[in-house]
């Protein structure tokens, strides 16, 4: 992925996980770092299928689903920018 794109991956899972309120996007931070040592504030180098198949185990598929949908169309709305 390009440079570009992954500061729009990033950009995008951070407005979208903004979205769910304080208190589940810190739930959601902790568990993706210890479980799946996905760092949201630290580290890009996990792919959107990585944090999805962490978000189904944390989430279930559908609330998985539904936020990798939002982090896709955050990523069309800040490339078309």
């Amino acid at each position: 992925m390009s440079q570009v794109t992954e500061s729009f991956k990033r950009e995008a899972i951070l407005a979208v996980f903004a979205r769910l309120g304080d208190d589940n996007l810190t739930m959601l931070k902790q568990n993706l770092r210890a479980a799946y040592k996905i760092d949201l504030e630290r580290d890009n180098t996990y792919t959107l299928e990585e944090l999805q198949i962490a978000l189904q185990r944390i989430l279930g598929a559908n609330g998985a689903g539904l936020i990798i949908r939002e982090i896709h169309n955050e990523m069309r709305h800040l490339s078309a920018e």
